[in-house]
């Protein structure tokens, strides 16, 4: 049921065989280890969800409703340019409010469009709670050393960045890095 949107949303970014078979049998009861767990990130920049989170949250829903189960997570560190820097108290209270409009979205989703059938569920997260308790020395002593170099800076999303007339700084650089560890976090039995 899940794969004809998520066939929509990587038909560029996945190849054929993986839209066709690969991604289909991953969201199939009958083929795949049921359920699956889905994530994605809402950088708090503003104390607002917008129309620009309009496709990640309807994918989200759909897969929801599939019997999925989601995380919304609330990612300060997310972007895909260099941004103007927040005041640690404006990115919280950002956070506070896309925390509750994620969780009252939710509420009303399962509210409305409630059919009988089972479905996933909706979580939301925020990363701070995981890294506020990290030492950036030991942090990347632990997580460091198991990222190459030549493999970050061949992304893509890198390269454009690099060549780009702004450049990218190291915080810009570092959050792959950080998004990774939030999915191997995130994977961690018991974590959510």
């Amino acid at each position: 049921m899940a794969a004809p949107i998520f066939r929509c949303f990587s038909w560029d970014f996945f190849p054929e065989r993986g839209t066709k078979i690969e991604l289909p049998e991953l969201f199939d009861r009958g083929t795949a280890s049921f359920p699956q767990t889905i994530y994605c990130g809402f950088d708090p920049t503003a104390d607002s969800l917008h129309v620009g989170h309009l496709l990640a949250l309807l994918g989200l829903f759909h897969l929801q409703r599939a019997g999925h189960n989601v995380i919304a997570l609330v990612d300060p560190s997310g972007r895909t340019k260099e941004r103007e820097a927040l005041e640690k108290e404006s990115v919280q209270a950002n956070a506070r409010a896309l925390r509750l409009e994620l969780e009252a979205l939710a509420a009303n989703h399962q509210q409305l469009f409630s059919d009988g059938r089972s479905w996933g569920t909706f979580t939301v997260l925020d990363n701070s709670a995981w890294y506020r308790k990290q030492h950036l020395v030991d942090f990347l002593a632990a997580v460091g050393g198991h990222f190459r170099m030549g493999t970050l800076l061949s992304r893509q999303s890198v390269q454009m960045r690099l060549k780009s007339p702004e450049g990218m700084s190291l915080a810009e650089f570092f959050y792959q890095v950080l998004q990774a560890y939030d999915f191997y976090y995130l994977f961690q039995p018991g974590r959510v």
